[in-house]
């Protein structure tokens, strides 16, 4: 017995194939099926090879899961079984987020509290997949990593001058910013990862300007 694919998402369908290493007699040859999971795939409870065929195929319906599920299909004729193991998943995990600051709206961020802090949000919300974990990740001239977080949602971002350390910026009618990397990586139940990236505007007038008493 083999399967079209020993992979796939929830409500996807495989088939299976069975072979016989002879003609199927007369009234062909009945082949019990058996799943070890229901709940995460279903077969016929038998499939016919047709009499002088050697082959027969028999379709595969899953279920959505909640987690991967590892099931076992046996066909059995003339009591000689054989197996083929099915693994039922998730749909991939896709990372996906806005990055938002309250005065200045969409793909911009601003250093507030004398360069300690950033004022934009971090949401990604939109991703999809049975997410449980998000990561994210901001880089001008230093990176700022925040570590597993539990929620999409990321809004206290604390940084330091390092991350515009050295750079002069461009100017426009917000004043005056530097490009910033934002990444974000989510992992779903499963262990599987997906990554986004986007860069946005950094805004920095004065927050970190020292006097020079030299």
């Amino acid at each position: 017995m083999t399967l079209s694919s020993s992979s796939v998402v929830g409500q996807v369908s495989p088939t299976g194939t069975i072979t016989l290493t002879a003609a199927a007699p007369t009234g062909g040859a009945s082949i019990r099926l058996e799943s070890s999971n229901v709940d995460a795939a279903r077969v016929p409870a038998s499939v016919t090879v047709p009499a002088g065929s050697t082959s027969a195929t028999f379709n595969i319906t899953t279920a959505t899961v909640d987690t991967r599920k590892a099931v076992t299909i046996t066909a059995t004729y003339a009591d000689l079984a054989r197996t083929a193991t099915l693994s039922v998943t998730l749909p991939r995990p896709r990372a996906a987020f806005t990055v938002t600051s309250p005065t200045l709206g969409a793909d911009r961020c601003r250093m507030i509290e004398h360069g300690l802090q950033l004022d934009c949000r971090l949401d990604g919300s939109s991703s999809d997949g049975r997410i449980v974990k998000w990561e994210w990740s901001l880089e001008a001239q230093e990176r700022v990593s925040s570590g597993a977080k539990p929620e999409p949602a990321f809004g206290e971002i604390d940084v330091d001058c390092g991350l515009i350390e050295g750079r002069s910026g461009d100017t426009d009618s917000s004043g005056r910013f530097t490009s910033m990397s934002v990444s974000l990586e989510v992992t779903d139940k499963d262990g599987d990862r997906n990554q986004a990236s986007r860069n946005v505007r950094l805004y920095f007038d004065g927050v970190c300007e020292e006097d020079d008493d030299d």
